[in-house]
């Protein structure tokens, strides 16, 4: 096996751990929600994994890792943390709130043919046919799904169109992060810290927000 291969493989590896992991905190998320807020969920989830994350940076790192993180880079990662996370990740929460995990996390796969079509000319990348093709069958499946007759009980026609425009936000907030930490990253800047630097912007304006909204009331909940 060369090299090349093997870093595809664990590219490959990585991203289906992530899909599986995703899947699972998907239904977790959808649960918590219900019980209290998609707001104070969110928080709670990013607050608590800024303090993880640095640990295990610290652990994992070997150098002046930060070194790397230039003013500009990091700015970029911040704005790439506020969007993908605090705004993206709100939104699809308060989808699960609304409409469960099913659709929500359907939805959530449009967010690799925005990415794809952002980074166009965002970062200068082209597109096969064969991508193109790829984003129409993914594009037609969340369509078919999301227009099939709904069954008795489900949610009311205007909440699950607010369930829906949330979920779509949250995808393109989530595409648009990606494209944004890739910007940031240059490709100098290591994924742990640039996900640290994003996952603290994040936090800080999740903070914002219940500081600036006064949404004090939703964290006793938690």
């Amino acid at each position: 096996m060369t090299l090349e291969s093997e870093w595809l493989f664990l590219g490959e590896s990585a991203a289906l751990g992530t899909a599986a992991m995703f899947a699972v905190v998907s239904i977790l998320f959808s649960l918590a929600a219900r019980e209290t807020s998609a707001f104070a969920v969110n928080l709670a989830r990013i607050t608590l994994a800024v303090p993880l994350l640095l640990a295990f940076t610290m652990l994992t790192q070997s150098g002046a890792w930060w070194e790397t993180l230039s003013l500009n880079r990091t700015l970029i990662l911040a704005l790439s943390g506020w969007i993908g996370l605090t705004l993206g990740d709100w939104a699809l929460f308060s989808s699960f709130a609304r409409l469960g995990p099913r659709v929500p996390t359907l939805m959530m796969t449009l967010a690799p043919p925005i990415t794809a079509f952002l980074a166009v000319p965002l970062l200068g990348e082209t597109l096969g046919w064969i991508q193109i093709g790829g984003m129409v069958v993914t594009l037609a499946g969340v369509v078919w799904v999301v227009l099939e007759r709904a069954p008795v009980g489900t949610k009311p026609h205007a909440d699950l169109a607010l369930g829906l425009s949330l979920a779509f936000i949250g995808a393109t907030a989530q595409g648009t992060g990606l494209v944004l930490s890739k910007m940031g990253m240059a490709g100098e800047v290591d994924p742990l810290p640039a996900t640290l630097v994003r996952m603290v912007a994040a936090m800080i304006g999740a903070w914002i927000l219940v500081i600036v909204q006064r949404k004090w009331g939703e964290l006793g909940s938690l």
